[in-house]
């Protein structure tokens, strides 16, 4: 993964990146309100985390991301829950170190994303379900869709893959 794009170089890039993900991920809950739409059906937690990892190629930076965006929404908006907020914190950030471990052993960014992305729902999906009895006993193990949640993870997937083809090609 190359480290130079649109927003320059070092620092000011990450920055301009932070602030660009972070203002979006206040605004994300408001913005839910206001369209009545349910937009946690499109992950935009999960897509604010990657766009941060393509826009600056800053490693611990996406990881700082996944742990600050659900954060961030749950102190601005009190939504997610606090216990499903760490959840998501965890899935986002196993998200991140599977893609950076995923990318270094295959070629194919497109696999090496949904790959990341599926394994890190598995890894959610696993710790929801250890920890239901105790912190979410009236919530349902799959909140919504599989099949949204899989078309979710390819779309994700194809846009990183392109994005990355992008980059390489400009």
């Amino acid at each position: 993964m190359k480290t130079d794009n649109v927003f320059g170089d070092g620092i000011i890039r990450v920055a301009i990146a932070d602030a660009v993900v972070v203002s979006a991920a206040c605004l994300l809950p408001a913005l839910s309100h206001v369209v009545s739409f349910p937009l946690f059906l499109f992950d935009p937690m999960r897509l604010l985390v990657l766009a941060g990892l393509f826009w600056t190629a800053n490693r611990k930076n996406a990881l700082l991301l996944a742990v600050a965006v659900p954060l961030l929404s749950f102190f601005f908006s009190g939504y997610p829950t606090l216990p499903k907020t760490m959840l998501i914190a965890g899935e986002l950030a196993v998200n991140v170190l599977l893609f950076v471990w995923l990318a270094g052993k295959m070629r194919s960014v497109f696999l090496s994303m949904l790959l990341s992305v599926l394994l890190s729902k598995v890894f959610y999906y696993l710790l929801k379900w250890m920890l239901l009895p105790v912190l979410f006993p009236e919530s349902p193990l799959f909140g919504h869709g599989l099949p949204v949640q899989a078309a979710v993870a390819v779309a994700f997937a194809a846009l990183f893959a392109a994005g990355e083809a992008w980059r390489r090609n400009r």
